[in-house]
């Protein structure tokens, strides 16, 4: 989707975050500190392979001692989807360690939007377009305005389809 080592080049430092940046979800570990990004309030984790249960679950609070995962994974809730919120009340909460977790839909089936860190990618490339120059080459003429559109357009071709 991107080839970093193509002009504009991108270091493996700068790939790396554009796909942190296009994190969907984690899945859960032991110990994990969940104060430093990509994690926070908001993160999304799903239960290890052993303890799948078709559901994900976001942090919603940490409990004022710490900010970690505890040290054994816990019972993850799986709160029936046809009751209405208020008659479920606490039903999807589930505390662990340091966290606090809430139940929050059907598992993710990818924990990176591919699509999104693409284009992200592809955003950075064009942001270094300011150090190109035009050339030519065998006959061929290379325009640094060119790779600048070229780099828009297929950030945009990447974006992911936001929904209101």
């Amino acid at each position: 989707m991107v080839q970093g080592n193509t002009a504009p080049v991108l270091d493996v430092d700068e790939l790396q975050r554009c796909l942190d940046d296009a994190r969907v979800a984690f899945e859960w570990s032991a110990s994990e500190d969940f104060s430093v990004e990509p994690r926070g309030i908001g993160a999304v984790v799903i239960p290890t392979s052993a303890n799948r249960n078709g559901r994900r679950y976001k942090l919603v609070a940490f409990d004022g001692t710490g900010t970690s995962s505890g040290s054994a994974e816990p019972s993850w809730p799986a709160v029936s989807l046809t009751l209405p919120n208020w008659v479920m009340g606490f039903q999807g909460i589930v505390t662990d360690g340091n966290l606090t977790w809430r139940e929050d839909g059907p598992e993710v089936q990818q924990l990176w939007d591919m699509n999104d860190a693409a284009s992200r990618a592809w955003s950075l490339k064009a942001s270094k377009t300011v150090t190109c120059v035009d050339f030519g080459q065998d006959g061929v003429r290379f325009n640094a305005g060119d790779v600048h559109a070229h780099c828009i357009a297929m950030a945009l071709f990447y974006q992911p389809i936001q929904f209101a």
